[in-house]
């Protein structure tokens, strides 16, 4: 089964800060993980596979 998803973020009025809801944005990524090993790894959007596979994203406190 070959299955594709999509996670939007939409930024508007909130009483935290960017980074705040950033950390929590790391948190939830590393928690999903234990949801599903498939969930571990993620990857900016590209045209192919091959070319989301040399994009991938690494949550890092700044």
């Amino acid at each position: 089964m070959n299955e594709s998803y999509y996670a939007g973020v939409y930024w508007g009025p909130r009483k935290e800060s960017s980074e705040e809801c950033a950390r929590r944005l790391e948190v939830l990524l590393e928690e999903l993980q234990s949801v599903d090993p498939s969930l571990e790894r993620w990857f900016q959007q590209g045209k192919s596979r091959a070319e989301c596979l040399e994009a991938p994203i690494e949550p890092e406190p700044r």
